[in-house]
């Protein structure tokens, strides 16, 4: 995929969720890209996302499978949704 393309994906995208299961994640270029494009972001706490992330996005626990109650802040909040 080119980064016009990837762009298009992300402009088009609500929210972005990104499941790494490996807490030793040390990079996401999408989720650079999406943090930069001031997209909604849930993610697991990977080393990366806990340092980006920090302050206003929703981190859930590694193999927690009930919805976090912070994603569903996002989903009824317009403005960060929509960003």
């Amino acid at each position: 995929m080119d980064l016009t393309e990837l762009t298009d994906f992300i402009g088009a995208a609500d929210i972005y969720i990104t499941p790494y299961l490996n807490e030793t994640q040390i990079t996401s270029g999408t989720l650079a890209y999406c943090f930069g494009a001031g997209k909604a972001v849930v993610s697991t706490p990977y080393w990366y996302a806990q340092e980006l992330l920090a302050e206003g996005e929703v981190l859930v626990p590694f193999h927690d499978r009930t919805p976090s109650p912070g994603s569903d802040g996002l989903l009824k909040d317009d403005r960060r949704r929509n960003a």
